[in-house]
């Protein structure tokens, strides 16, 4: 997982398209990208901009949370026990699968982003579409394949790993054997 320095609530600035706005959203992915939503300034208040997301490195910061004068400032983002690549359960549904995305919103609950299993027992099939819940609905079940992506550099290209939607199945070329490194 990429971690960044960047805080809800920033301000920023994207170096490709120049957009400019306040971060709303630090979202983790299984596959090693962190994305960063940014809802963009706009000049007239009454309209609604949607929220655009954007890879950490490509943002600067213009000015930071703490310089701002924003009322109810965020915590930041709130530490969790469950992992990216964690098989969890929601309490309400009963659904279990692996956590493919942990997002960090501003003034919200953390929520994961659960692949759920469609296998059999023997294998080990998950949908490729999420269902999303709040941190505080699931609970642990085994720490399924969170070892295996565990090895993913801080140093790997975030954009080089893709949309999580692209081979959800697939390991890391890391930690793949057939696969040679770079």
């Amino acid at each position: 997982m990429n971690e960044t320095d960047l805080q809800l609530g920033d301000e920023v600035q994207n170096e490709y398209t120049g957009t400019e706005g306040t971060v709303t959203c630090i979202s983790y992915h299984l596959t090693g990208c962190t994305r960063v939503a940014v809802r963009p300034s706009g000049h007239d208040p009454t309209e609604h901009y949607d929220d655009e997301f954007y890879y950490s490195s490509e943002l600067q910061v213009i000015q930071s949370i703490h310089k701002r004068n924003v009322q109810n400032k965020p915590d930041g983002v709130q530490e969790t026990d469950i992992e990216l690549g964690n098989v969890v359960r929601d309490t309400v549904t009963g659904i279990e699968g692996i956590v493919g995305v942990i997002t960090h919103e501003f003034f919200n609950c953390p929520r994961v982003g659960v692949f759920p299993s469609v296998g059999d027992d023997d294998e080990d099939e998950h949908s490729n579409d999420a269902e999303w819940f709040d941190l505080p609905r699931v609970e642990y079940v085994d720490d399924g394949v969170a070892d295996e992506y565990s090895e993913l550099s801080e140093s790997d290209d975030e954009q080089s790993t893709g949309p999580m939607g692209d081979d959800r199945g697939a390991k890391p070329n890391s930690l793949r054997n057939d696969v040679p490194s770079l």
